[in-house]
């Protein structure tokens, strides 16, 4: 009958979010970019938390530690505002990386799979990209929501909203897993708490036995190593 049937349907098909907080969401996006090679194939999902400091995942860069990750990052394009024509007059625009020290600071994906980045200055001329606020908030329970602005496959941004999506919280680990849709391109995408405050980088899928769920590495565990260049 319709009670039993209804015991098999997904909870949280749909969830209602204010509207201002939904803006402030979308406010974000100018501080997201897309990360391609001028000198390779392949993709990731970046993050501005500084006025020309983007973090994305260390894997995005290379697979294995290597002293040659300075090489490899300069030849990274950061793509801001790649976005539908349904954003209006946002505009794609294209930055290099820093030419003499691109690599800021870095942790290989066995630890925090970061890596912090430095872009061409030209980056501080465009006013209209502003970095998101990179303080240590209170962490987020289980249950509570979490929103994921990124580039899946490489495509216009796309951004992934659950009202309760994170399943659990590893802080010694520096971990945090969660339920909502990313696929390839999306490693590196930030990822916020209901207030749309960055407490995670997205970075892997992890299989389970009833299928998959998605794990980021905590802000808040990043910023402890990094915190004297945001200055």
């Amino acid at each position: 009958d319709e009670i039993e049937l209804q015991s098999f349907l997904p909870k949280q098909l749909s969830f209602e979010t204010d509207v201002g907080l939904l803006k402030r969401g979308l406010d974000r996006a100018n501080a997201v970019c897309k990360i391609t090679f001028t000198n390779r194939e392949g993709y990731g999902t970046g993050v501005l938390i500084a006025k020309n400091l983007v973090l994305t995942n260390y894997h995005v860069l290379s697979l294995d530690e290597t002293s040659e990750l300075d090489r490899i990052a300069r030849a990274i394009r950061f793509e801001f505002g790649y976005v539908s024509a349904e954003m209006g007059s946002v505009r794609t625009i294209g930055f290099s990386a820093d030419a003499s020290h691109p690599v800021v600071a870095a942790s290989p994906k066995e630890q925090l799979d970061y890596v912090l980045l430095r872009v061409e200055a030209a980056i501080e001329q465009a006013s209209y990209i502003q970095p998101v606020t990179s303080e240590v908030g209170v962490l987020p329970a289980p249950r509570t929501g979490l929103n994921v602005l990124q580039h899946p496959e490489g495509e216009q941004m796309k951004v992934s909203l659950s009202s309760n999506g994170i399943l659990d919280i590893d802080e010694r680990r520096g971990r945090i897993w969660y339920v909502n849709r990313t696929s390839g391109g999306s490693s590196g995408s930030p990822c916020f708490n209901d207030d749309w405050k960055l407490i995670a980088l997205h970075h892997a899928e992890v299989s389970r036995g009833f299928g998959s769920i998605r794990e980021g590495i905590l802000f808040q565990s990043i910023r402890a190593e990094i915190a004297p260049f945001l200055l």
